[in-house]
């Protein structure tokens, strides 16, 4: 597999944060807590409003499974994700925005039920331009978050303020209007070009018990949906509610609150096993609702004015379909309760009755919808469902992904299209996100105010209060922002030309690099992505094969690339190519490879330490000459592959089996691709036969030591030069980014001849990190410093140049001169 085929199919940038990824709608929170942090509520308002478009209401509401893979979770506690964005919409700009409406559509859409899917669907579709007509049976809109969530959780004025913007939209609302009755499945089948059904659960679940019909005994849903619509619902002294959900704890607060003397919840399982929200159970308890477990009802009679609730003990034996653990009846344990009032909330059911006359629509065995899980289609063409009259009761943001799901579907079925395409991103999603959170300090979450429990009493004011400003920009402070973009934070590369490097390799693939070829030629090749990446990718890599490729098409090298090839003919060529075995002509071991950029800065530094090697290793032979790396690097492979053959068929020509180093390039490329040749370094030799004469003898100096990119993954090298340093006496700093993590100079890659204004700007960048006096083993980093006016030096001067402290401001070499001291250099050893 070709790296850039890697980097698509491995590279995690482009994933959302976990707690975006686990969001069925994909809200950006990470984006909206930056901006809260800031105090910039209503941007941040507006950004989240891009996706959920009832931040108020869900900000109460939600179940928050993004809180659940908060990596925040992973130092102390998740951030509170769901406060953070009620707090968005209690201090952003009030009123309401308007909403881009795409260019009107002369189709018309049915949308039946007005509960978050329902709601979702037609925002969703309404933005495209449908006309879109809302049926709601009851007289408000807003489905199960009107009539079915209690007002001290979701108070009325918040759900009005942001379903306002339904009918501001244009859609139109027919409340009161219930299917079946009012108005029939084959009208609108008729009359709208598509229909979703978001009906959701309006039923409670019938509970097979002797007098449940009794006077004094409710059904849970339809307990709450009186209440809620403010009609008169009498519960008094001692109340009992059955069951363990959301609509069993909301019954229970909810009759405290309409005079009742105490209330009881009876359920036939554990804390543990309860399925309502555990905060919601919290606060049941703190206001002073008992909760009675492993009990299970039998019977309900009335005797004497009083309801007789007959119940027996449970215990738990195997788990069942719901993967909680069956309750049993204990023999023996029933006992008998005195009650005033009896709310039966064991579930809920959907209302499909008004199905009964369009045919065609296929329902499960309890009663559900059944759809395309991907489409939302049902068995009857342009007829759509979800939300709850599919799943069975779920969670709001849920249905809330459904309706916009339905929305998708619906837009591509009018206009033809493939509805089940891509569907796979839609809804919670994993991400492959790796995110470091060692170090990071811990900082509990705050918590959340609630109006005090003194003050709760007969009235239904909100429980939850939410952040002040300053505890919202607080709280979402404590968010990691989490990302991987390790890379392009610190490649300057990358950061021009992507946001990351998945998002690079793609538009490669699609060509981009025919359309800027500069852009495959601006990367330094200096594989510091790939020390920083976690799944090992290397953009680099990817760059060289685009390089290649575009030399294959006739695209490169560019003609910004001339001036390399001038430079590696000349030094291939007779001015100044040279080969020369040892003293007397007899091969040794070894031969001296200084390279063409050790050449061109000093050609008496190279006759130094060729007289050095010979000294101390008898028989040392030299060669002038290229290894490819400019070749390499601007994507002429078989040039440099021909020119690493020719250098390992002149070192076996000399008689010799490997090559001394002394340029960080070369070291490097002929150590990984010329398999025939041995390697080491000149430093390696110095450190273990000792310094020329003199070179011990300096004045200590601190020097920042630049370790050059190629040279990263050579820690014999890199060592080696160190030990030198010191064994002169001088005192080596190590540079926040050394070693295996060390910055490319700039040069790297062949950039300058690209992109000038690039390579002076890394240049620079490097130099900034020093603290000192530069000093670096390789020759075009050195003049790369010196570009840039770092005071910089070689440290083959330290050991060989007394008076290497006058160089430490040497203007760098270029072109013509570079060429000069080449030719020099063979002088030289001609003569020697």
């Amino acid at each position: 597999m070709s790296e850039l085929d890697r980097i698509i199919e491995k590279c995690s940038g482009c994933d959302m944060p976990f707690c975006q990824a686990a969001c069925p709608l994909h809200v950006d929170m990470k984006g909206a807590n930056a901006l809260i942090r800031d105090g910039q509520f209503t941007v941040a308002l507006d950004l989240i409003r891009e996706t959920l478009p009832f931040p108020g209401v869900m900000g109460r509401v939600c179940t928050y499974p993004c809180e659940q893979m908060c990596r925040r979770k992973d130092v102390d506690e998740p951030v509170s994700i769901r406060c953070l964005k009620r707090s968005a919409a209690d201090y952003g700009m009030a009123g309401q925005r308007d909403v881009t409406i795409d260019e009107e559509k002369e189709d018309r859409i049915a949308v039946v039920g007005s509960g978050p899917a329902g709601l979702m669907a037609a925002y969703e579709l309404r933005k495209m331009g449908y006309r879109v007509t809302v049926f709601e049976a009851q007289p408000v809109l807003g489905g199960m978050l009107a009539v079915g969530i209690p007002e001290f959780r979701l108070p009325r004025e918040v759900l009005q303020k942001e379903l306002a913007i339904i009918e501001k939209m244009g859609i139109q609302v027919r409340l009161n209007t219930q299917v079946g009755v009012e108005v029939k499945m084959a009208e609108l089948r008729r009359d709208f070009k598509a229909v979703f059904l978001a009906t959701g659960n309006q039923l409670s679940q019938p509970m097979k018990i002797e007098g449940s019909e009794l006077a004094g005994v409710f059904w849970g849903l339809n307990f709450l949906k009186e209440v809620n619509l403010e009609r008169e619902v009498k519960v008094r002294g001692r109340v009992a509610v059955v069951g363990g959900g959301n609509v069993a704890i909301d019954s229970a607060r909810t009759a405290l609150r309409l005079g009742a003397a105490a209330v009881t919840v009876i359920y036939r399982r554990t804390r543990e096993e309860m399925p309502a929200y555990a905060s919601e159970v919290d606060d049941a308890i703190n206001e002073g609702v008992n909760l009675e477990f492993l009990v299970g009802p039998v019977a309900i009679k009335r005797e004497g004015g009083q309801l007789k609730l007959t119940c027996t003990r449970m215990e738990l034996g195997e788990p069942d379909s719901s993967s909680r653990r069956r309750p049993l009846p204990v023999e023996g344990s029933e006992f008998v309760s005195d009650f005033d009032s009896i709310i039966l909330a064991v579930g809920q059911a959907p209302d499909t009755s008004f199905l009964g006359e369009a045919g065609g629509i296929n329902l499960s065995p309890e009663g559900y919808i059944v759809v395309n899980e991907s489409t939302l289609a049902s068995s009857l063409p342009g007829v759509f469902a979800g939300g709850d009259v599919v799943t069975g009761p779920k969670s709001v943001i849920d249905a809330l992904a459904s309706g916009k799901k339905a929305a998708v579907s619906i837009d591509r079925y009018i206009r033809g299209e493939d509805i089940n395409a891509g569907r796979e991103v839609e809804g919670p999603v994993e991400s492959r996100l790796k995110v470091d959170v060692a170090g990071v300090a811990r900082k509990m979450r705050l918590g959340i105010p609630t109006l005090p429990v003194s003050q709760r009493g007969s009235n239904f004011q909100e429980v939850e209060l939410g952040f002040s400003e300053e505890e919202a920009r607080e709280e979402a402070g404590r968010c990691l922002e989490c990302e991987c973009e390790l890379c392009v934070k610190d490649c300057q590369f990358l950061e021009m030309y992507c946001r990351t490097p998945k998002e690079l390799a793609a538009k490669f693939k699609a060509g981009y690099f025919r359309e800027n070829p500069l852009a495959p030629y601006s990367c330094n090749l200096c594989t510091l992505c790939q020390k920083l990446c976690p799944e090992d990718l290397h953009c680099g890599d990817m760059c060289r094969e685009i390089r290649e490729k575009m030399v294959a098409e006739g695209i490169g090298p560019l003609p910004e690339h001339e001036r390399v090839k001038i430079d590696q003919e000349w030094v291939m060529s007779e001015a100044f190519a040279l080969s020369k075995s040892g003293s007397g002509g007899s091969g040794g071991e070894w031969v001296f490879f200084p390279g063409c950029s050790l050449s061109a800065y000093s050609p008496e530094l190279v006759v130094k330490v060729f007289d050095y090697l010979r000294e101390q290793l008898p028989g040392t032979g030299i060669i002038l000459n290229c290894c490819g790396a400019p070749a390499h690097c601007i994507g002429v492979r078989p040039e440099f592959e021909g020119m690493l053959e020719r250098l390992e068929s002149e070192v076996n020509r000399l008689g010799a089996v490997g090559v001394l180093l002394a340029c960080p390039e070369c070291y490097h490329l002929i150590k990984r691709n010329a398999s025939g040749l041995k390697v080491r370094s000149v430093y390696e030799v110095m450190v273990e036969k000792g310094l020329p004469d003199g070179a011990g003898n300096q004045t200590p100096h601190a020097f920042s030591l630049h370790d050059s990119c190629t040279a990263r993954d050579e820690t014999e090298l890199m060592d080696s030069v160190r030990d030198l340093v010191t064994m002169m006496g001088h005192q080596v700093e190590e540079m926040a980014y050394s070693r295996d993590k060390t910055r490319c100079c700039g040069a790297g890659g062949m950039v300058p001849y690209v992109d000038l204004g690039l390579y002076l700007k890394l240049a620079e960048r490097r130099a900034n990190e020093a603290s000192s006096d530069m000093l670096t083993y390789c020759a075009a980093c050195r003049e790369t410093f010196a570009a840039v006016g770092k005071p910089s030096v070689h440290v083959l001067d330290l050991v060989f140049s007394p008076d290497w402290p006058e160089g430490l401001y040497k203007p760098p070499g270029m072109g013509k001169a570079r060429r000069e001291k080449q030719a020099e250099l063979k002088k030289l050893l001609m003569k020697s």
